[in-house]
């Protein structure tokens, strides 16, 4: 069962990737082209301003769910880099940590599902696009049902914290230093 979450995982993560990558790059294609026709043609359309509205929207909570597959989420290591690695402590901070982040991930379903649901039913649309108004906030419950999956993955031991998709740990400025700091203490324990 774990392989086969692994391989659910593992899809998911193409596809969120391949999202942000299109809403990145439809972004800077649309914000340019308004650039250029606004300065330079003096002209510009008006759907170029609720596009990116709603592209940087996806982007943004496709990334909150990539950063917590990565557990690349805002965290003060003051006390947890004090504990010894490996260490019980440790552990209990990382539980705590994925079951904070599961009851997250459930409020942006629940709140963000009533949200998109209510835009619904009063049926507005955007002005200029003609798109439903709750596409601008629909992000919000499917990144809370990523964040969920992953959660539970990081809660059941499927996934483990240095379980990477998207970035690598050695990217980490707090890894790169924990790494030199333990190839010091060899260094000196070997010249002892």
């Amino acid at each position: 069962m774990a392989n086969i979450l692994r391989k659910i995982d593992h899809w998911l993560c193409t596809i969120l990737l391949l999202i942000a990558q299109i809403a990145m790059v439809a972004l800077v294609v649309i914000v340019t082209y308004t650039v250029i026709a606004r300065f330079v043609f003096n002209t510009g359309n008006s759907w170029a301003e609720e596009v990116p509205r709603v592209l940087v929207a996806l982007f943004a909570f496709l990334a909150c769910a990539m950063g917590v597959r990565d557990h690349l989420h805002t965290s003060v290591g003051v006390l947890y880099n004090r504990l010894p690695e490996g260490g019980k402590a440790r552990k209990v901070l990382d539980v705590f940590s994925d079951v904070l982040i599961l009851l997250i991930s459930i409020f942006m379903i629940v709140v963000g599902s009533k949200h998109c649901l209510s835009l619904a039913q009063k049926g507005g649309q955007l002005p200029m696009t003609r798109w439903p108004t709750y596409v601008q906030y629909i992000s919000i419950p499917i990144s809370g049902a990523v964040m969920l999956f992953h959660s539970i993955l990081f809660l059941t031991g499927v996934l483990k914290p240095h379980d990477t998709f998207f970035s690598d740990v050695m990217d980490d400025p707090m890894e790169k230093a924990r790494a030199m700091m333990k190839a010091d203490k060899e260094k000196e324990g070997a010249a002892k």
